[in-house]
């Protein structure tokens, strides 16, 4: 994975503008009999590939509150592929591709002495592509299969850090999806992160 980020400063009372690409390769594969009892009698190889463009612009306000919208876009795909089971059934996966777009934005605040921070952030999130189809067939029968994963919903959640030392800090956050198809419950993560 590689990814370049940079700045440019602004003017007034604003921040950096920043922005930040990252790019990603992955390759999936599975030769030869797979599973306890060689549940595929041929191998599944999968390619997927994707990259991230992100434009954001800190805004200060007041000594240690900010807001900082920002504008999301993410490209990928998963290669397609066939294989043939155990039963005699070929699979065949057509590519999958994904465009999502999201314009959202987070606000916070720094605690003083570099103590912490809290923050709240809403996104509206939007799939153009996520078309998934595939096809089963034995002998003459055919079983096609598609969803289309397209959609609009929402993101908002919150979180904080705290510096426990100048090596130690802890944070936790907690988020959820709403408004589409897909939904989420509340997803939560708590953690302590020490640097060495």
């Amino acid at each position: 994975m590689a990814a370049g980020e940079g700045s440019s400063p602004g003017t007034g009372h604003a921040g950096p503008i920043r922005t930040r690409t990252t790019s990603l390769l992955h390759s999936v594969r599975r030769k030869g009999p797979s599973g306890p009892s060689g549940f595929f009698s041929s191998g599944e190889d999968n390619n997927a590939f994707g990259f991230t463009t992100e434009f954001g612009w800190y805004l200060p306000i007041a000594d240690r509150a900010y807001v900082e919208p920002m504008v999301t876009l993410a490209y990928g795909r998963i290669a397609g592929d066939s294989y043939t089971l155990k039963n005699g059934v070929k699979y065949e996966e057509e590519n999958m591709d994904s465009l999502l777009a999201d314009i959202g934005a987070r606000a916070g605040y720094k605690f003083a002495n570099n103590r912490g921070s809290v923050y709240a952030k809403v996104r509206l999130l939007h799939e153009f592509q996520g078309d998934v189809e595939a096809t089963a067939r034995l002998n003459t029968a055919v079983n096609s299969y598609k969803e289309d994963l397209g959609d609009t919903y929402a993101e908002f959640g919150a979180g904080a850090s705290f510096s426990l030392t100048e090596a130690t800090k802890a944070f936790l956050s907690l988020e959820r999806t709403t408004g589409g198809d897909v939904k989420t419950n509340w997803r939560w993560n708590v953690g302590i992160r020490h640097a060495f």
